[in-house]
């Protein structure tokens, strides 16, 4: 029986120790670059929060990340090679209070807990930015009643029981989702226009293109989803404009492009979802391809959403849906003069 005892201990241990990841705080102020090593080259994804130093009050950035302990080295010498004088703590075990799961490549079930932790604390794995809108609104500090976001997670929660859709709405919860508009200028550029937008793709979608043999689930994540790329992508800023009135100059609040993470469009949307959510192969077409001739990869000649068309209908129907949603359902929504 003891013999039984010390051979399971030791086994356990050794499993355990194979699932051990680092996690590494990385004080650094080339943060895009150590990112970019981690995301490509790594296969991880990683926490960017702000800092600064006690004693020399300098700003700095704090990259946030797990890896496996054969890459922890790999890391720690990237580092040194893009930031010589980075503050990048010793590995911490997975098991200590820093903790951490593994594999991070997509933090679905326990390995999500970190990540939202994270999230929840820092309020997103890449830098969050103050809300706002061109009408002078402000998401959070307003605190103006969204009439979207409840019919947003009841459509969700009704259609979409796959593992991991929970942590997902957890997610968009620490994000400007619910707030942020769907464009700079032309559909949607308003408080609350990225969820009425995906709630629009949606109902276009399910009304016209529904048939039968096809699923409520997948119309639900690409419809309400497609574009989630876009939270945490909008920023508010302002410029000068002639008032036509008094003849004089004011300074009027517009929304600008700060794109944190650079990853493209309908792929990008599918990196999100897939951190938490395995999609379909259907599903994943759908959405990376939503944009149509309007991506940026078709733009430069690239032929295989032609391929895309041909073997997923849903990928043509999402496209229909958001183009209808976005020149006929959003006509006029815009609040910002063009």
């Amino acid at each position: 029986m003891l013999g039984l005892f010390l051979k399971a201990f030791v086994v356990d241990s050794v499993i355990e120790s194979i699932n051990l990841c680092k996690f590494f705080s990385i004080v650094t102020s080339k943060p895009d670059e150590i990112c970019d090593f981690i995301i490509k080259d790594l296969h991880h994804s990683s926490t960017v929060v702000d800092g600064q130093g006690a004693f020399s009050h300098q700003d700095r950035k704090v990259v946030l990340t797990a890896v496996r302990r054969g890459e922890a080295v790999r890391l720690r010498q990237k580092c040194k090679e893009i930031d010589p004088i980075p503050l990048c703590s010793s590995p911490t075990p997975a098991k200590s209070s820093a903790r951490a799961s593994a594999p991070i490549e997509y933090p679905r079930a326990a390995s999500a807990a970190l990540f939202l932790f994270l999230e929840k604390k820092f309020f997103l794995w890449y830098p969050c930015r103050k809300k706002g809108v061109p009408a002078g609104t402000a998401g959070r500090e307003r605190h103006m009643e969204n009439p979207y976001k409840e019919e947003f997670r009841a459509i969700f929660q009704q259609h979409v029981t796959r593992r991991g859709g929970d942590q997902l709405l957890d997610w968009l919860e620490n994000t400007d989702f619910y707030t942020a508009p769907a464009s700079t200028k032309f559909h949607c550029a308003c408080e609350f226009g990225l969820v009425m937008h995906s709630l629009n793709v949606y109902k276009v979608l399910r009304e016209k293109y529904f048939e039968e043999g096809d699923s409520e689930e997948s119309f639900a994540l690409c419809g309400l989803l497609h574009d989630v790329c876009k939270a945490q992508f909008y920023k508010v800023a302002t410029r000068n404009v002639k008032n036509d009135e008094t003849g004089q100059w004011e300074k009027r609040p517009y929304y600008s492009v700060e794109d944190a993470f650079p990853y493209g469009h309908g792929e990008k949307s599918v990196y999100l979802i897939e951190r938490f959510v395995r999609l379909k192969p259907a599903e994943a077409m759908a959405i990376r391809w939503h944009m149509g001739g309007f991506d940026d990869s078709v733009k430069g000649g690239s032929f295989a959403i032609s391929t895309a068309f041909d073997r997923y209908p849903l990928a043509v129907k999402l496209h229909l849906a958001d183009l209808e949603a976005t020149y006929l359902m959003e006509h006029g929504t815009s609040e910002v003069r063009r």
